[in-house]
């Protein structure tokens, strides 16, 4: 009999555990949870609020991915004033990626700003320097030796600026920003044009 109680008991107060967890869930929606690494999805939707203004013009897919994005503190802007393919918009990516071939020069122009640290998140990735010619070890090893300069580089200044730095051997950069960084409606500023696999996600990449 005191162990049929105890099972009871123990019933009993599963059931009003999931009573209470049921009470107060929720949906899953932009006023709850707003901000997923780094991306603010709150400020993104009040951004296309104020946008559209009444406005009962449709959008695109990308026109809401970018509109999301726009810098609204130097001017206001208004959907109907947009022209597509015509008006130059001022966006505030959420991501900035480099290669390795072009970042030493991204990085030197951002050094000579005089600015302690990136604005937004950014990741260098070691693979554009690396051919592949005569197999993974051997051209890893004349990479390693022929670009050591650019890599330490990359590698102190990303360090010094708060920059994520993907050393070689990391993996190709859009398949690294794919399984790592794709995030739903993420505006991602890069220097590479293959950038399919995060697209896939409804990311969206200006190159």
């Amino acid at each position: 009999m005191q162990k049929y109680l105890s099972r009871s008991v123990r019933t009993a107060q599963l059931g009003q555990c999931w009573n209470n967890a049921v009470s107060v869930r929720r949906f899953a929606t932009h006023e709850n949870q707003t901000q997923i690494l780094g991306v603010n999805y709150g400020k993104q939707i009040h951004n296309l609020d104020a946008l559209k203004q009444g406005s009962k013009r449709p959008l695109t897919l990308t026109e809401k991915l970018l509109y999301s994005h726009l810098i609204t503190t130097d001017r206001a802007w208004s959907l109907e004033a947009i022209e597509r393919g015509e008006t130059i918009l001022g966006l505030r990516p959420d991501r900035v990626a480099c290669h390795d071939a072009t970042a030493t020069m991204a990085l030197l122009q951002f050094i000579s700003a005089g600015l302690p640290r990136v604005a937004v998140p950014t990741t260098v990735h070691s693979d554009h320097l690396i051919i592949s010619e005569k197999g993974a070890d051997e051209d890893m090893q004349r990479a390693l030796g022929e670009h050591a300069e650019v890599y330490d580089f990359l590698s102190s200044a990303s360090k010094k600026y708060g920059i994520g730095f993907w050393k070689p051997g990391s993996g190709i950069i859009h398949t690294v920003i794919f399984e790592n960084y794709a995030l739903y409606v993420l505006a991602t500023l890069a220097c590479d044009d293959s950038w399919e696999k995060a697209d896939s996600v409804c990311s969206d990449q200006a190159v």
